[in-house]
């Protein structure tokens, strides 16, 4: 006899269960939920010691539960910003979510170690089984952005046998007994590779960082949404806005945004050509800048034991070397999704904020309730996918801007954000506006200036730019 269920749920990592705690609390579904990995969490059970957030707590995991104690941390590099849970925090969060929220409601079953099969099956992973399950009301995927880290990706380039080349989860193993350490990869896994080899006393002469492109990295001194730090994060995202309604060319926008210290890079010489949205904090960045030996010719094609071998040419390296491959792409084979999120029978999860995942996958929770018919659903979910340059990010910020601006209209909506964990931001405005001068006079601006920045965004969207090439030091 078949299960039945009302969603069924492909994963159980962060947007999968921001997706069933809210419908959880809007509705008294039937949710079953299956995931390959052997517990809930998703990437998180495979991510590196050292991992943290590179956005605060506060914005993170399910609407329900708090994660974290929305502290502001009094010591070390985001020191006076509000904390960054580490990946065993989160991981346990997302077990307790899992324990005393879902399975506590009696309204979720759970197959771990498992898939779906193309036929709408589930197969059991250790031994074949598969067992048909019938499904009342819609498929949710919550795969879709599944994010490809440094222990489980696919490398793209070859290694010969000789050569020394671990995930970041091993150098706990391998960094005392290494001479020369050589990072690949320049985004945030690669960063916080940096970070934490330094921070251990690693003298910056013994490492090497290969980088493919170098990155623009967001200060995160303007996401900062709890109340104590509210009226200067609001006039940092304005400031950045006014930027944004000004710049005549996307080349002027990132120089305006370095020069007023909103967003970073490591060398003024070398343009960046890399955007995923990363976020860290002056100390962090003045870190990364002391290493000196960074090479700038392309990927990886081979790693030998006495060179490595990159598009634009082969450098010579030291035998014994040991190599932290941070090359996973995370969500970059995501960046050009943009499918319905509602369909006949099915949801797709999908970012509908840039950066901003469990909220969006909550918000469309909440909308599969409350959001009217599947064409008024969508119209309400415009995706922002993940970016891989400037270019491609300026689109989804006028796409969010444009959903948030349609979700402020929508009654019901509306009131679900201004209550919701995961946007504190809109919240506190709203209550904290009148009474507060300065968060009131930040709100204003904010909100004055955003047409502007929306429209001339769309302009350099469709204007395009000619950067100028990086340059190779």
């Amino acid at each position: 006899m078949a299960e039945e269920t009302d969603y069924l749920v492909k994963g159980c990592g962060a947007m999968g269960m921001a997706f069933v705690d809210t419908l959880l609390q809007e509705t008294d579904a039937h949710v079953t939920i299956v995931d390959p990995r052997p517990g809930p969490g998703g990437h998180w059970n495979d991510a590196y010691p050292f991992v943290r957030l590179h956005q605060p707590s506060i914005l993170y995991g399910v609407a329900s539960r708090r994660l974290g104690e929305d502290r502001i941390d009094a010591s070390g590099d985001n020191c006076g910003f509000y904390e960054l849970a580490s990946g065993r925090e989160v991981a346990d969060y997302f077990r307790a979510v899992l324990n005393e929220t879902f399975l506590a409601s009696g309204r979720v079953t759970v197959h771990f170690g498992s898939l779906v099969t193309p036929d709408g099956e589930i197969r059991e992973l250790a031994s074949g089984t598969q067992r048909p399950i019938r499904i009342r009301t819609r498929l949710v995927d919550a795969s879709r952005l599944a994010a490809r880290i440094p222990l489980t990706h696919q490398r793209g380039f070859a290694v010969e046998a000789g050569v020394t080349c671990i995930p970041p989860n091993d150098l706990k193993v391998h960094i005392a007994d290494a001479q020369r350490i050589t990072v690949i990869g320049a985004g945030k896994t690669g960063l916080d590779v940096i970070t934490w080899l330094l921070a251990q006393g690693l003298d910056a002469g013994r490492i090497r960082w290969i980088a493919p492109r170098d990155p623009w990295v967001a200060n995160r001194r303007a996401y900062q949404p709890g109340p104590e730090l509210l009226a200067s994060s609001l006039a940092a995202l304005a400031d950045q806005s006014e930027i944004w309604a000004q710049a005549s060319s996307i080349e002027d926008l990132c120089l305006r945004m370095e020069a007023e210290g909103h967003w970073l890079r490591l060398n003024s010489d070398v343009w960046p050509g890399l955007y995923h949205g990363a976020i860290a904090t002056e100390a962090d960045m003045g870190r990364a800048r002391t290493i000196r030996d960074i090479v700038r010719l392309g990927r990886i094609v081979s790693i030998r034991p006495d060179a490595v071998r990159l598009e634009a040419g082969e450098i010579a390296a030291s035998p014994g070397t040991l190599y932290v491959d941070c090359s996973a792409s995370a969500l970059g084979h995501t960046r050009h999704l943009r499918d319905k999120v509602f369909s006949q029978g099915r949801i797709d999860l999908q970012s509908v904020r840039f950066g901003q995942l469990c909220f969006s996958a909550a918000l469309i929770a909440y909308l599969e309730v409350h959001g009217g018919d599947d064409a008024a659903r969508n119209r309400l979910c415009q995706p922002t996918p993940m970016s891989d340059t400037v270019e491609e990010w300026i689109p989804n910020i006028v796409t969010g801007s444009a959903n948030r601006s349609a979700w402020m209209k929508t009654d019901g909506l509306r009131e679900w954000i201004l209550g919701c964990r995961l946007d504190p931001m809109t919240g506190l405005i709203a209550r904290l506006a009148a009474s507060d001068p300065a968060i009131g006079l930040q709100a204003q601006r904010l909100r004055a200036v955003s047409p502007a920045a929306d429209a001339n965004l769309r302009r350099l969207s469709s204007a395009g730019v000619n950067r100028p090439a990086p340059t190779a030091l």
